[in-house]
């Protein structure tokens, strides 16, 4: 099973079971919340498909600012994105990264980016 496949199974458990768990179970709502959140993050690096000139947003969780990106390329290793760089249009600034980085401080929109910053999550 993918990390893809586990987060939508769970995701539809709770849109089956929501109103019936959700009073009593509220912890167990918000963990499998917080797993199906965790399996997508997962799931954008085991599926992720990057190429040059693909736009990307990096999170600063410290400064509490995103900054747009451009792809300029990409390296790639038993087909999972092993390195990027990345060329920041707004600063000018120009770095390469490990592909871990996708889904912990870089994003493939601008809206899950935004999330990402409002939860403070710095895995």
């Amino acid at each position: 099973m993918t990390y893809k496949e586990a987060a939508d199974r769970i995701e539809e458990h709770m849109r089956i079971h929501y109103n019936n768990e959700y009073p009593y179970a509220i912890k167990i709502t918000e963990a499998l919340e917080l797993a199906v959140n965790v399996l997508q993050k997962l799931a954008l690096t085991e599926e992720c498909v990057i190429k040059k000139g693909t736009p990307v947003w990096y999170v600063d969780f410290e400064s509490g600012h995103i900054e747009r990106g451009v792809v300029f390329s990409v390296q790639y290793k038993d087909q999972k994105v092993d390195s990027f760089s990345v060329d920041f249009e707004e600063t000018g600034d120009f770095d390469e990264f490990y592909g871990d980085a996708i889904g912990h401080c870089f994003f493939l929109s601008e809206e899950m980016a935004k999330a990402e910053l409002v939860r403070g999550i710095k895995d």
